[in-house]
């Protein structure tokens, strides 16, 4: 499980809902990007692996815990 946090008072909501909305047009029908995890199920089914490769994931926990506050304010 992983918290869910209400950040819609925070300094950044703004700013990070106007970088959403931009990344949304500049990603849209490009061919890496993913509608939802249906789509990634689907295309991983579709993808052949070579047996000299491996799959992986990396999940990102943490993602800012090595920015230093003070010079990121």
């Amino acid at each position: 499980m992983r918290p869910i946090v209400d950040f819609r008072n925070s300094p950044t909501y703004n700013l990070v809902k106007y970088l959403a909305e931009v990344l949304k047009i500049v990603a849209k029908d490009h061919e890496t990007t993913l509608k939802n995890s249906y789509q990634m199920a689907d295309d991983l089914k579709a993808l052949i692996i070579p047996t000299d490769h491996h799959m992986v994931s990396f999940d990102v926990v943490s993602l800012f815990t090595n920015v230093p506050i003070s010079e990121t304010l």
